[in-house]
């Protein structure tokens, strides 16, 4: 595939107004930058390098216009002053068109436009040199000053130089109607002024324009009036609100391993940068440990986890301690918030978990029976209990499953596990002792296990109670529960009970 011809920019239709421009005078050149090529230019800027006796006004040297489609043009509007020192004479003005291909490859054409300049420079010329907010960043509800310096650029006095400040709403004037009496501004001099402006806390985000007129007179009363704007961009703020703070384990004890977990809100228009949570005061393991959540967009939110040893010889009682939460806005704005916690470190308490009951369905089994077995636990310590798990010792002969893991079993906290019922065909009718094993750890790694015996009939395929055999059965029955006292007194292993 061939590659496709460089792009081509030219500047065209160059106007200047007025036509005629005198030294000490205001004047604007206009022209389009043009691609008359095949080819799009990127990325195209236009720099203008005027002599030292014409200045540029409300922009700077380099102008970015953007990206140029095949034969497509851009109008560009230069403001500018002549000297009133100016000789009367013609003035090039340099000019310079960077921009790039698809490609990225880089070009560059340069031309000079030409100013004619001629007459005598014989009234005053007002226009303001520099205006500039008092904060790189304007927030709804925030008061801001605007600082400006005016020059009379002309060689003869301007009179009775009045400053009109029109805003646009939500922008309001502080300490004025908007009306500002400047007085006389000599030739060549200057003056300054400061505005003061304010915003409602309820005011809209955006850019709102402030128009600036000044009126003048020459020694012979004639009126002159330039006209000059500001723009005040009210950008959104970041307000950030720790929505939690919260320790795994609580109470805390010596020796504990837990986590901390702390969750912020942005509730605010922009977001919040370089966000992180540190802690000042309290025990020394928690002012050592300092959170990071990067960035949160507004109405986001952001989370983060942080592991926590506590001493073994730490010290119980209350603790008081700060969360510190830091973090900045786009413009480099930093804010901070500081939230007052406490935390008990307390004596250890281990987990306690027991079984406190079963239920058994179908309530009668028989050899091949099939059914379901809930087991009910509670934890009835203060932390919690980890790697939970039971066992039962029924040789395979009455559960299809005889070991199982529960996971972690919280403080105070109940479960269950339900154990599938599936009795061996072969096996006897009978009374057999089941124990329950269960064993789980606490925070510290230590282990600990309980036993709980539960007792289980399987009936026989011939009930012992039928008519014929009453009498029989009535024995069977006594002799049962003899043997049965014995069984729970003895508490022999897993086995038929006759």
């Amino acid at each position: 595939m061939p590659t496709p011809a460089a792009p081509s920019l030219a500047v065209q239709n160059v106007v200047l107004s007025p036509a005629i421009i005198q030294p000490g005078t205001y004047f604007s050149l206009s022209a389009d930058v043009v691609n008359f090529s095949n080819s799009t230019a990127y990325n195209v800027q236009f720099s203008v390098a005027p002599p030292s006796d014409i200045s540029l006004l409300n922009t700077g040297s380099v102008i970015p216009i953007g990206t140029l489609a095949p034969g497509q043009s851009k109008p560009i509007t230069l403001a500018m002053t002549v000297s009133s020192l100016a000789t009367v004479t013609g003035y090039t003005i340099a000019f310079t068109t960077n921009f790039n291909d698809y490609f990225l490859n880089k070009f560059q054409g340069t031309g000079n436009l030409f100013v004619p300049v001629t007459g005598n420079s014989v009234h005053p010329n007002i226009v303001i040199t520099s205006a500039s907010f008092s904060s790189g960043t304007i927030h709804p509800g925030d008061k801001f000053t605007v600082p400006m310096s005016f020059e009379n650029i002309g060689p003869t006095p301007a009179d009775e130089v009045i400053l009109s400040v029109n805003t646009t709403s939500p922008i309001a004037i502080v300490g004025s109607a908007g009306d500002y009496r400047l007085g006389t501004v000599p030739g060549n001099g200057n003056t300054s002024l400061s505005l003061q402006f304010s915003s409602p806390a309820s005011a809209a985000l955006g850019s709102y324009p402030i128009i600036l007129t000044i009126t003048y007179q020459d020694a012979f009363g004639t009126i002159y009036v330039n006209h000059q704007s500001l723009v005040a961009t009210l950008v959104g703020e970041p307000s950030l609100v720790l929505n939690s703070l919260r320790f795994k384990s609580n109470p805390l004890s010596p020796g504990l391993q837990t986590f901390l977990s702390a969750q912020l809100v942005n509730v605010g228009g922009e977001s919040a940068l370089n966000v992180k949570v540190a802690f000042e005061g309290g025990p020394s393991f928690l002012s050592n440990t300092t959170m990071f959540l990067g960035s949160i967009t507004p109405n986001g939110s952001g989370n983060s986890t942080a592991y926590l040893q506590v001493p073994s010889n730490m010290t119980v009682g209350d603790y008081s301690f700060s969360a510190i939460v830091s973090y900045s806005d786009p413009s480099g704005n930093s804010y901070t918030i500081n939230s007052p916690y406490s935390v008990t470190v307390a004596p250890y308490s281990s987990p306690q978990v027991s079984v406190t009951n079963t239920l058994l369905s179908p309530e009668v089994l028989s050899p091949g029976a099939q059914g379901t077995f809930t087991i009910y636990l509670k934890n009835d310590g203060d932390n919690p209990a980890k790697n939970v798990t039971i066992s039962l010792d029924d040789n395979g002969q009455i559960f299809s499953s005889s070991y199982f893991g529960l996971g972690t079993l919280d403080a105070l906290a109940s479960g269950t596990t339900v154990v599938g019922v599936n009795v061996n065909p072969s096996l006897s009718g009978g009374q057999y002792i089941v124990h329950i094993l269960v064993g789980y750890t606490d925070d510290t790694g230590s282990h600990y296990s309980s036993s709980t015996p539960i007792e289980i009939t399987v009936y026989g395929t011939t009930s012992i109670f039928s008519i014929r055999n009453v009498g029989i059965a009535a024995g069977v029955v006594v002799v049962g529960l003899l043997v049965l006292i014995y069984l729970r007194k003895s508490k022999l292993p897993f086995g038929i009970r006759k």
